[in-house]
């Protein structure tokens, strides 16, 4: 194993994406190592603020708040994400001020870009469930599908994994919350086809 060597804070990440030349990029602090994040495909960032629509609905009557992207959110002293959204109750957030969640969310989505690896993914959904989020959906749109982590009892990460028709249910995070796939994935039906 190869120690890794100039590991960066939560407080030391914090300064360096604050950086006016760093202002239009995006960076994740993933155990301690500062990565940039590449570009969001556009299909990526319209599903992205698809996604966010059946949720608006639902957290008007209830005591949650949604984030949109580059939200940055504390998991962990050495680990900072930017999720697509991120659902958090409104009396852990810490108040409105700021540029940074204080803890990590309860809800985490995630739409996976071409250039992350099965094993980032899996280490990520990890990482955010272990730091006490209930539920990371990690969204795959060219094969139109959810991974739904969630954590068992006994530590292990347990794996769902959603396609076509099937129903989306969240009652561990918003009791009473469902939707269907194909309803979440239609946006990508309407975009105009390249030739």
């Amino acid at each position: 194993m190869v120690a890794k060597e100039n590991l960066h804070t939560f407080s030391e990440y914090m300064d360096f994406v604050q950086r006016p030349e760093n202002a239009d990029r995006r960076f994740e602090l993933i155990d301690g190592e500062i990565k940039e994040m590449p570009p969001t495909l556009i299909r990526n960032s319209i599903l992205a603020s698809w996604f966010a629509v059946p949720f608006w609905d639902y957290i008007d009557s209830h005591i949650m708040a949604v984030s949109a992207p580059k939200a940055i959110y504390k998991i962990t002293e050495s680990n900072a994400f930017q999720p697509e959204m991120g659902l958090i109750a409104k009396a852990r957030m810490g108040g409105w001020e700021g540029i940074e969640f204080p803890v990590a969310p309860e809800l985490a989505v995630e739409v996976i870009s071409p250039s992350e690896g099965p094993r980032d993914v899996v280490r990520k959904a990890q990482t955010y469930l272990q730091a006490g989020t209930k539920v990371v959906l990690a969204v795959f749109s060219d094969e139109r599908l959810i991974d739904v982590y969630r954590l068992n009892t006994d530590g292990t990460v347990l794996i769902n994994t959603l396609r076509d028709n099937a129903e989306l249910t969240l009652d561990d995070v918003l009791p009473r919350f469902k939707v269907n796939l194909d309803k979440l994935f239609s946006v990508l039906d309407r975009l105009p086809t390249t030739k």
